[in-house]
This record gives structure tokens, sequence and C-alpha cells, in this order.
């Protein structure tokens, strides 16, 4: 077995050509070594620690932030805890099992070697952290549709803001919620896979079809969270993020690529979109939103302070109204930021899509690469270069692909 993806040893080769420069992309942004992407994680979150301790904004004056959220768990046993929970539903009869097969967009290190000629077309001016994301990323309406066509598009999704249902088909990262929806209107059509992409990229998909589509979508989504509320009123309060992940996994058969996709979608939706028609929503229903889910839902991820701990502040009216920290505009410095309720909503779909990465779209080394390369341009010394989204949520981001092996290790043992 290898020991980053946990699959049977791969065979490929890569031409020492291209192994040099990928060797000199990586090495740049200081990852070259195996065991250097850990020991940047471990000297980003050193320096994240405690750092809400000087960041506590003036209308958060008086009130005891805490240091610990008691909610958090490893992102390990929160996927093992969902696995376990999906099992727990069948009989030996009904044979449930849970099932992963890379698909043909499995970052690794032979994969990345394929985009390596994607290095030189920035220049060699180009600062190291964008020819890195330059490897990653789609230029091109053919590099996309290959993309989508080998199981989806897998990186960016929760930082692209998704505006409808021509939006999610065009970024759709292989969720089984989107496919079975694409499928269905494949069927309605007759057409193939390569007449349905192609329709896509001239945008000449009916009105009707579209709105057959959507409704699909919305449908499954509004399904979804009939069941965590209903669920939620059961148990009298906030739900494990692994019950999500073991519901979609029913809702797909055990297939854990579509089923994670799936809860990331469904937890960047629940806070970003208009479920009924996959719009983007206003700062007004976004607050709406952010104060559901922490009702909904335990946020397992933050390390500090929980999301739901900041919607109690809003709900018994320690925090105003009134106050900034109502906006989706994020506001001067991490002290406000952090402090953001729908800022903080995000949380959810930013480690769900982490864990997503780690659990069935690339090595752990890829996705700690990954991670560390959009957070930091100087990546031994440099510190959270996406102010807008505040200490907290980058420590937390940082703590899911820092326990990536582990999170493989557990899709190993239930697939």
């Amino acid at each position: 077995m290898d020991e980053e993806s946990g699959q049977a040893q791969d065979t490929r080769k890569i031409s020492r050509r291209d192994f040099l420069k990928l060797t000199g992309v990586l090495t740049g942004l200081g990852l070259g070594a195996r065991n250097l992407p850990d020991q940047s994680l471990n000297v980003a979150l050193s320096k994240t620690a405690k750092s809400v301790d000087f960041e506590v904004p003036e209308y958060l004056h008086g009130i005891e932030i805490p240091q610990h959220n008691d909610y958090y768990r490893p992102p390990e046993d929160i996927l093992g805890e969902a696995c376990e929970t999906y099992l727990s539903w069948s009989t030996p009869a009904d044979g449930l099992q849970i099932s992963f097969t890379p698909r043909e967009n499995y970052l690794d290190v032979f994969s990345l070697a394929q985009r390596v000629e994607r290095v030189s077309e920035g220049g060699e001016k180009e600062p190291l952290d964008n020819k890195l994301a330059r490897m990653m990323l789609d230029d091109t309406v053919e590099q996309h549709v290959e993309s989508l066509k080998s199981g989806g598009n897998t990186l960016g999704f929760s930082a692209l803001s998704i505006n409808g249902s021509w939006n999610l088909l065009a970024v759709n990262p292989g969720a089984g919620i989107v496919n079975r929806a694409v499928e269905n209107l494949r069927q309605r059509t007759g057409w193939s896979e390569d007449q349905y992409f192609q329709h896509l990229i001239d945008g000449d998909i009916d009105e009707k079809q579209i709105g057959q589509l959507t409704q699909e979508v919305t449908n499954s989504l509004s399904n979804a969270n009939e069941y965590f509320e209903q669920e939620r009123d059961n148990q009298g309060a906030p739900l494990s993020c692994s019950t999500a992940i073991a519901y979609f996994l029913y809702r797909n058969k055990g297939d854990l690529y579509q089923a994670m996709w799936d809860t990331t979608l469904f937890f960047k939706f629940a806070v970003r979109n208009d479920m009924k028609t996959l719009g983007v929503s206003s700062d007004k229903d976004r607050f709406k939103q952010a104060k559901k889910i922490g009702y909904l839902l335990k946020d397992e991820f933050s390390p500090h302070f929980s999301h739901n701990w900041l919607v109690e502040l809003f709900e018994n009216g320690s925090i105003p109204p009134d106050s900034p920290l109502t906006t989706g505009v994020p506001l001067d410095g991490n002290s406000q930021v952090n402090f953001q309720l729908i800022n903080k909503s995000g949380t959810y779909y930013h480690g769900l899509n982490l864990m997503t990465w780690a659990a069935v779209c690339m090595s752990p080394r890829i996705a700690k690469i990954i991670t560390l390369a959009y957070y930091n341009t100087n990546i031994l010394g440099g510190m959270d270069n996406k102010h807008e989204h505040g200490r907290e949520k980058l420590e937390s981001d940082m703590l899911v692909v820092k326990n990536a092996n582990q999170i493989k290790e557990v899709v190993n043992h239930y697939t």
C-alpha cells in the first residue's frame, strides 16, 4: 500500500524533467521534503494559539471568550462515527456497505506532475503560490470539461460563489445530488455525456429543463434539511456533523465520494444560498441562515469558540441586533471578522470541504500542500494572508488538514 494515499502502490512513472520541475515548485513553497507540510502546519498553528485573547472587539468587552470549543472533535472521529451510524441503520440482510474508488481526478504526486507544464505559463517572476494555483486550477474550457468528466471539479469549491443552477453545474465537484439531477436531465433529453457537456458549454439547455433540474436539487436539499430538523427536535440539542455525512451516505447507497460532496454542498448552500432557487442569499437572509445552522448542527471544527456559542450571544441580546458583527462584509482586522456570524457560519463547509479532499479527492500530502499554499505566501513564516476568513477559521482549517492521514485511515478501514 502507498503510505500517502492508502491505495495500492502506483506503478506510474514521472519523467526526470517533470520531477525536477515539480520538485522546484514545491521546494520554492517550502514543501519539497516529505515532512515539511506537517512542520509548516505546526508553525502556523503555533502562531494562531490563543490569538483571540488579544483580538476581542469592543462589542464583546465584558464577555468571557471560551478558550476551548467543547464541541470540537478531530475530523477522523466525525467521519468514523458517520460510517458507524450509516452501517447501524441496516441489518445483515440489507448488505449496506461503504464504497470508495478513486476517480480519474484523484490528485497525487503523479497526477500533479501531469500538470507541471502549466507552471511556466506565468513567467519566471510569477509568485510561487500562483504557480501552484495554476497547476491545480483549470485555465481553459477544455481543461474544465475534462475535470468534470473525470469525476468533478474538486478544487476551489468552498471558495467559489455559486449563484444558481448554471453555476452549480459548471463547478459540480461530483455531488450525488447534482449527478442524479444531471442523469435525469440526460434521460429526458436523450443526450450522451459529450452532448450534455457541449450544451453546458454553449449555454443552450432550455429553461424548462434547467427549472426541472433546479427543482430536483432543491428537493434533495430540502429533504435533508427536514430530516436534520426532525432529528434535532428529537434529540433536543444540535446534531453532530457525522449525522449529516451518515444521511448522505444513505442517500448515495454508501458511495463515500458522492456522500462527502453532498454533505459539503448542503453545508455551503445552507448558509450561502437560497435553497429554493439555488441563488446567492442576501446578507439579511445569510444572517438568519447562520443562526439556523447553529441551531441544527454542532460546530465541531472551531478550536476556541464554536459557532453555536456565538449564535447564543446574538439570541440572548449580548450582541445587539444593530452591531456591525451582523454584516457579511468582512470588517477591518481579524478582531471583528472572527466574531462576524455570517463569516463564522462558513466554518462548517470549510471543514467538510477539507475533510472531503483528504478522504476521497487527493493524497493527504497534497491536501496539506494546497491548504498551506492558499493561506500562506511565506509558508514557514507568513500568517493568514486571507484576512477575510479570520484567524479562528484559519486554525480550524489547518486542524482538519493536519489530520489528513488519519482521515484517510478511516476511509481505508471502512472501504
